[in-house]
């Protein structure tokens, strides 16, 4: 397991900084992508996700997340979660942006997996978040009748 990566880049789109998670994520040294532009990690066919994020920064939002497909260095494609931070100077002016990266590929293996055994499972399985459902199977959808649809956000009495 790797550390989160951490990006600096300018409001122009240059990488400043690339720190060792995010040479463990993509497989680029530093001296590979400091001063180069970010859009070298999207895909041509994915559409820019970060570019909205940037642009709600600098309109005042002082952090914004989104999620990303990338490039790594050998082609293969990685999904990533981004939380984006303004870097300001002395008088409030952004002068970069910090951006963690943190790699959802486990997560949403782990969520693939866990689907697959409360769905094969012989009994009902449910997920209750501050009183509300938040995941049901389907053993647990034919016990009581409802759909995890209709249930989701509504009040339980467990």
């Amino acid at each position: 397991m790797w550390e989160n990566g951490i990006v600096i880049e300018t409001p122009d789109g240059m990488i400043v900084s690339w720190n060792k998670g995010a040479v463990d994520l993509y497989g680029y040294s530093p001296d590979e992508i400091i001063g180069r532009s970010h859009t070298f990690l999207v895909p041509a066919d994915v559409k820019d996700d970060i570019l909205p994020v940037l642009e709600k920064i600098s309109q005042g939002e002082p952090v914004a997340l989104c999620d990303a497909v990338h490039l790594q260095k050998d082609s293969s494609l990685v999904t990533v979660s981004l939380n984006v931070s303004p870097l300001k100077d002395e008088s409030g002016k952004i002068i970069a942006f910090s951006i963690f990266i943190h790699n959802t590929a486990d997560c949403e293996q782990e969520r693939e997996l866990f689907t697959a055994l409360t769905q094969s499972s012989p009994i009902g399985v449910l997920i209750v978040q501050n009183g509300k459902f938040i995941y049901v199977n389907r053993p647990f959808e034919n016990i009581i009748g409802y759909k995890l649809s209709e249930l989701v956000r509504t009040e339980t009495l467990i």
